[in-house]
């Protein structure tokens, strides 16, 4: 299916607000341009939605998922089972303490979380982001925007426009790309 519906995922304690919302996550994996991508990475999984949906859309990809929380490994499996996506890697821990070397390189990289850590990761993933990579961040304040925008700049990233979408009741979120030259 394309835009697998929010509800038919597991959720990490029942909590259905902590899902990338079927429209976002579609509009993100298109910014992704994982279609001429080779190596996916999504930081912060939780429920895989933006992995699993990317693993059923764009078969050739190989992808690597990071979640800092435990019970993240256990909802990967229960959603890649359900929706029948093999072949995600999950990786459990935090990201910024993850050794990285022997994992595929990415040219394309989601960031679903970042527990305040944006200059950190956009650092680290400079090191490992393949030429004419790109990494998408969905922002939901004004200050997560300034903070991602920020970082990549630092980090000699090229800003993207970016898209601003808003969903029935929820904030209006902005989806940033950054890109390596």
């Amino acid at each position: 299916p394309f835009g697998i519906p929010d509800e038919a995922f597991a959720h990490l304690d029942g909590r259905a607000r902590m899902i990338t919302k079927a429209p976002i996550r579609l509009l993100t994996l298109q910014a992704l341009e994982l279609n001429r991508r080779s190596v996916f990475w999504d930081i912060g999984f939780c429920t895989g939605s933006v992995s699993i949906e990317a693993r059923l859309q764009f078969t050739h990809l190989t992808v690597v998922s990071f979640e800092i929380r435990p019970e993240g490994e256990d909802l990967m499996k229960t959603n890649s089972r359900r929706f029948g996506a093999p072949g995600i890697t999950a990786v459990t821990g935090d990201f910024l303490q993850t050794d990285t070397a022997s994992l595929p390189r990415p040219d394309a990289v989601f960031i679903g979380g970042h527990g305040g850590h944006l200059e950190e990761m956009a650092g680290k993933l400079k090191e490992v982001l393949l030429p004419g990579g790109c990494i998408v961040f969905n922002s939901v304040s004004a200050e997560s925007k300034e903070a991602f925008g920020q970082a990549v700049k630092r980090h000699g990233m090229l800003l993207q426009p970016s898209i601003r979408i808003t969903l029935n009741e929820y904030n209006p979120i902005e989806i940033m790309k950054a890109t390596l030259s």
